[in-house]
């Protein structure tokens, strides 16, 4: 199955191995760097699977959310509580 993924990250401190994430995020399949920090990637992987996928190239301080606009699905990494509760309760699920 196809997934359209939208993957924005924050990189935390200053040296980081910026080239050692692109490579994984193009290693997801067809992709577009979208912004500075967000990438779009057609993909067989599922969100959680992305994020799963990059955590081996990010530090534990860094910040990840990967959104899936075709399975309407998100996964992430290291979001304040606060946003990611207001995700957990203001996502709408598809009917």
């Amino acid at each position: 199955m196809q997934h359209n993924l939208v993957i924005s990250y924050d990189l935390l401190k200053a040296g980081k191995n910026y080239e050692a994430l692109y490579a994984e995020i193009k290693k997801l399949g067809g992709w577009a760097k979208v912004n500075l920090s967000v990438w779009f990637v057609s993909s067989t992987f599922t969100a959680p699977q992305a994020r799963d996928a990059l955590l081996k190239v990010i530090d534990g301080n860094d910040k990840l959310f990967v959104v899936d606009s075709i399975n309407n699905e998100a996964a992430w990494h290291n979001l304040s509580n606060d946003a990611a509760n207001y995700i957990k309760t203001h996502w709408v699920q598809r009917k």
